[in-house]
C-alpha cells in the first residue's frame, strides 16, 4: 500500500511539474515587437531650368491624337493654325471639330486662352520663361462660358515628369493648373488642369478636370 501511496504522490508531484513548466514556458513566450512605421517623406521636387529655346511650347507637330470623353477613345486628326505668337488646334473627326485649344506666346510665356467652350481673359500663364521646376505663380481673371462670365484664380505648378510620345516614354513638363471659379456660392468651386509638354512638340497631352482629355499623339504609321 505504501508504495502505491508513494506512486500515486510521486505522479500527482510530475502532473503539477509539468503544468508549471508549461505555465513558464508560456509566460515566457515572446511578445511580437511593434514595428515603427517610417514617416510619410514627400518625395523630392526635381529642379531643373528650363528654357524657351529649349523646351519651344509652340512647335507642336503631330498629325493626330485621341480624345477622350467619359472614358470614350476618339481618335481624332489635328489641324493647326500657327503665326503671330497664337497657336490654334483643332481635332477632327470626320471633319467634325470635336475639341479645340487656343494658346499664345512668346519668348517669355505660353498661355491658354480657349479650351473647347471656355475662354480664359487674360489666357491662363501655364509656362513662363526661364522657369525651374518646382516654382509657382498665380492667375487672376475670368472664365468665360458661354453668356456666363465668371471670376477665377489660379495657381501653376510645373514640374518634371513623363510622357508617351511617339510610342516612347520620353521626359516632359507638367503644368498643373489648380483652378478655382467663382460661381456666386460661399466656396468656389474647383479643379485641376493638366497640361505636358516635351522638347520641340508642344503640349502633347492634356487633362481638363475629369471631363475630357487629350492623349499623346499615335504614331504616324508610315514611321518604322
Amino acid at each position: 500500500m505504501r508504495k502505491c501511496g508513494a506512486s500515486a504522490s510521486a505522479t500527482w508531484f510530475l502532473r503539477v511539474l509539468l503544468a508549471l513548466l508549461v505555465i513558464v514556458n508560456l509566460g515566457c513566450k515572446p511578445h511580437a515587437r511593434a514595428v515603427a512605421k517610417a514617416p510619410d517623406v514627400p518625395a523630392p521636387v526635381i529642379r531643373v531650368k528650363v528654357s524657351h529655346d529649349e523646351l519651344k511650347p509652340e512647335s507642336y507637330d503631330s498629325k493626330s491624337s485621341v480624345i477622350v470623353f467619359a472614358g470614350l477613345k476618339i481618335p481624332v486628326e489635328v489641324s493647326q493654325k500657327n503665326s503671330g505668337g497664337q497657336l490654334k488646334l483643332s481635332f477632327l473627326s470626320y471633319d467634325q471639330e470635336l475639341s479645340s485649344e487656343e494658346y499664345v506666346y512668346s519668348k517669355n510665356e505660353f498661355g491658354l486662352a480657349t479650351v473647347d467652350e471656355e475662354q480664359f481673359n487674360p489666357p491662363i500663364p501655364l509656362l513662363r520663361f526661364p522657369f525651374t521646376t518646382g516654382d509657382t505663380w498665380k492667375w487672376k481673371g475670368t472664365i468665360k462660358e458661354g453668356t456666363a462670365n465668371r471670376p477665377a484664380t489660379a495657381e501653376i505648378h510645373p514640374t518634371m515628369d513623363r510622357a508617351v510620345f511617339d510610342g516612347q516614354p520620353q521626359d516632359a513638363v507638367k503644368s498643373a493648373v489648380i483652378l478655382k471659379i467663382d460661381g456666386g456660392t460661399p466656396r468656389p468651386s474647383s479643379r485641376e488642369n493638366d497640361f505636358w509638354f516635351v522638347n520641340g512638340h508642344g503640349p502633347v497631352k492634356r487633362t481638363i478636370g475629369q471631363g475630357s482629355s487629350r492623349n499623346p499623339p499615335v504614331p504616324d504609321k508610315g514611321k518604322a
